[in-house]
Parts: structure tokens; C-alpha cells; sequence
């Protein structure tokens, strides 16, 4: 089992910093795809000593361990909030799941490359323990600590933008998606223990919906500016351009905030996972056929044999659904570009009580005790 260590510090090696003060413009986001942020020198990055990017443990399989003991002796986990500090000692797999839209430059190699924006966030969560899994929903516009990287990979700061920047920094579409993961395990808690990740285009959010013969949903929003077919209340079976049509429209429609694309998104994913859980019930191979279709437009390093278990434990376990985070979502000005954007602030105790739903979280520390002992 992987096991992918997220760092609060941020590396920064002293010829990447020095490249950045010389050509930040470079290096960051253009205005087209992520706005310019603006670094007037190298000491306003926030950086320490240098450390390995990403640390990876190889433990023994699960099946190998010699008991539960040994199990949570390896695998608990603390996380930790302004609040308090909780831990868990379930038995936990967890996969980032990164849908990303056609804003990045992502085939070519250097100092051309740039990620796209990660549209889509959900962290599926399968609990070992008590045989159940569920998902954590993520709003794309989530103000967290993102680490800034030039295109050559080169870890330059950290800034307190929209997640979905996350994607956009890296090397390749490899290191896109490590740099997305490590900043959602940064907004839950400094959580260490994220298994992998599944990065898809949403292009190809259609190739799902067919997987699964369509996926039928209620239109809630005037749709027709995209699809004349997608009327109030009409009830409509989703297959290919029009799937990508039906979760990717948000600028069209209504006021054009990213509530009512997370709304159809989640309609969606619902009725798409009810599908899926069906088939993967009825058909022990779906999900691997299924992975085996979408290899070559995935970008992922989760291995065959974990989408093998991943399907054993949705076909055994108990659904708990999509979990949400609740927050205050703002227009304000970016630090990115200077230009007003949509901010989405996650209340930290909504945080904890998704996270407790699915990890089973248990309190270790409260600070709030401290302070009413003082």
C-alpha cells in the first residue's frame, strides 16, 4: 500500500529560487489560465530548508500484516485543526478522484508545461474496519495552502488560493496531480495518509456515463444556452458530449457560481455511482474493464489490484454517500491576478464532522480546553 506524506513546510531548492526571482512571469499562471501572482523577490516566498518533495513508505500489504494490533500500530493517524487535534485508527484507504478542465498544457515536457485546473474534487474513503466507504466532496474554489512550483517542478512557497490552482503547478501531469493531493491533505487536517489519486479530463466524463449505459438526472437550471433539450424538470439520460456538457456549464447558467455546477455534479456522481455499484455488484469485472478502458486518458498510480479490492469493498460494504464540507463562499479580489473570483470558506468544525463521518475520527486534544482553563 502507498502511503503519501504531505508536508506544511515547502521545499525550495536555491536554483529554483533563484530562477523564480528572475522570471516569475515564467513560471506562474497567465491570466488566460490562472492569473499572475505577483512575487516582487525570493523573500517573499515562505520557504525552510530543503526536504525530499515526497516521501513514500512501502509497509507490507494489509493481508500481511500479523494482526489488527500490528495493522493500527502502522496506520494510525492524527490530524490537526486550529480547534483541536483528533486521530483515527480505522482502517482506511482513501483515493483522490481529479477531474480537470482544457486549460493546461499538459503534453508538452519543460518549461511549457502547465497543469489544467482541477474542475472536479471528491476523496473516496473506503473504512476497512467497519466495511463502508463514502465520499468527500470538495469545492474547486476551497481557499487552502497551495504549494507553488515553476514548471520545472522546483517547490517556490505556499499561498492561500482556490484548490483547484493546486493542479496547475508541476512538472508533468504526474506531479499536477501529488501537488493536488498534497494540498487536500493540507485543508483536511494535515491528513498524511491519501493512498492515490485518479486524474481525469473532463473531455472524457462521457466515456463514464456510457460505461454505465447513461446516467439519468433531473434538471433543476435553465440548461438550454448549451443543450435545447435541457429544460426545467425534464428528467434526461446522459451519455458522452452531453454528460461534459450537463457537469462542466457554469458561466451560462443562472449566476454562474460554482454552487450549481457542485449541485449537478453531485446529482451526477449520485446517480452514476448508484450504476456503477450496481454493476460492480452484479459484474466482478466492470470496474476493472472499466479501468482498463479509461488507462490511456487517466493519469493515476493506482494499481490494478487496488481497483481490484477497491471493487470488493463496494461490493460488500455499506454506502455512506457524499459528504459535503459547509462554508461561506465570497467575491473577492484574488492574490492571483488581482481580479474578483469566487472563495469558498470551509467552517472548520464542518471539516471535522465530514471527516468523523468517514474516518471516525475521536478527539485527542482540544485547545478550547486550554483556553477555558486559562
Amino acid at each position: 500500500m502507498k502511503r503519501h506524506t504531505v508536508f506544511k513546510t515547502c521545499t525550495a531548492a536555491l536554483t529554483g529560487v533563484m530562477l523564480f526571482a528572475a522570471s516569475a512571469a515564467c513560471f506562474l499562471p497567465s491570466r488566460a489560465a490562472a492569473g499572475e501572482m505577483e512575487v516582487n523577490s525570493a523573500e517573499d516566498l515562505e520557504t525552510d530548508e530543503p526536504e525530499d518533495e515526497f516521501e513514500e513508505d512501502d509497509p507490507e500489504d494489509e493481508e500481511d500484516l500479523d494482526s489488527e494490533d500490528d495493522f493500527m500500530e502502522e496506520y494510525a493517524n492524527e490530524v490537526y485543526f486550529e480547534k483541536a487535534d483528533y486521530g483515527y485508527d480505522h482502517r482506511i484507504e482513501s483515493f483522490l478522484i481529479i477531474g480537470t478542465d482544457g486549460s493546461g498544457n499538459e503534453d508538452e515536457i519543460g518549461e511549457e508545461y502547465r497543469g489544467a485546473m482541477a474542475d472536479f474534487l471528491t476523496l473516496f474513503v473506503i473504512d476497512h474496519t467497519d466495511d463502508s466507504y463514502g465520499f468527500l466532496e470538495l469545492d474547486r474554489n476551497t481557499i487552502t495552502p497551495v504549494c507553488v512550483t515553476n514548471s520545472l517542478g522546483d517547490r517556490l512557497g505556499y499561498y492561500d488560493i482556490q484548490l483547484c490552482y493546486s493542479h496547475y503547478y508541476g512538472s508533468d501531469p504526474e506531479s499536477s496531480a501529488e501537488n493536488t493531493l498534497e494540498a487536500v491533505g493540507t485543508l483536511l487536517g494535515d491528513l498524511e495518509t491519501i493512498d492515490g489519486y485518479y486524474a481525469l479530463n473532463m473531455d472524457d466524463v462521457g466515456i463514464l456515463a456510457d460505461a454505465v449505459d447513461g446516467v439519468e438526472v433531473t434538471l433543476e437550471d435553465d440548461l438550454t444556452s448549451i443543450d435545447p433539450s435541457f429544460v426545467p424538470g425534464a428528467a434526461v439520460v446522459l451519455k458522452g458530449d452531453q454528460a461534459e456538457a450537463y457537469l462542466r456549464a457554469r458561466m451560462e447558467v443562472g449566476d454562474g457560481d460554482n454552487k450549481g455546477r457542485m449541485r449537478r455534479q453531485r446529482a451526477f456522481i449520485n446517480a452514476f455511482y448508484d450504476k456503477a455499484i450496481e454493476k460492480i455488484k452484479s459484474d466482478k469485472t466492470f470496474l476493472n474493464d472499466l479501468y482498463a478502458v479509461m488507462k490511456d486518458a487517466a493519469v493515476t498510480d493506482i494499481s490494478g489490484n487496488e481497483v481490484s479490492r477497491i471493487a470488493e469493498a463496494m461490493r460488500r460494504g455499506t454506502n455512506k454517500g457524499i459528504v459535503g464540507i459547509e462554508g461561506e463562499t465570497r467575491i473577492e479580489v484574488s492574490q492571483a491576478d488581482g481580479e474578483e473570483h469566487e472563495a469558498f470558506y470551509p467552517k472548520e468544525e464542518s471539516v471535522i464532522d465530514a471527516m468523523t463521518k468517514l474516518y471516525s475520527l475521536h478527539l485527542l486534544y482540544s485547545y478550547e480546553d486550554d483556553e477555558d482553563a486559562a
